[in-house]
C-alpha cells in the first residue's frame, strides 16, 4: 500500500456457489487468508466488489471490513487491443 507503506493481500477472486453459501465456508477461507496475512507480518488484505451485489457486500462488511475511498478501473480485450 502506498499511503501506508506496508503490505498485504489483494484477493482478486473468491467464488462460493449459491448451493455452499451459508455453509461458512467464505469465513474460513477469508480466516484462512487472515492469518496467513498475521503469520506473514503483512498490515491488511483488500478486495473488489461489484457495487450490485449486496449479498457480497453484507458479507464483507459482517466480518469487519470497511469501504475505502478507492476508484478501481479496469481495461478490456477490446481496448487494450488499441492500446
Amino acid at each position: 500500500d502506498t499511503l501506508s507503506a506496508s503490505y498485504g493481500y489483494h484477493l482478486a477472486d473468491m467464488i462460493v456457489t449459491k448451493n455452499h453459501r451459508s455453509l461458512g465456508i467464505g469465513r474460513a477461507l477469508v480466516k484462512a487468508l487472515a492469518a496467513q496475512t498475521l503469520v506473514q507480518e503483512k498490515a491488511w488484505i483488500s478486495l473488489t466488489v461489484l457495487k450490485r451485489n449486496t449479498a457480497a457486500r453484507e458479507f464483507y462488511t459482517a466480518l469487519g471490513m470497511t469501504q475505502v475511498d478507492v476508484d478501481f478501473f479496469a481495461i478490456g480485450k477490446n481496448a487494450l487491443a488499441q492500446l
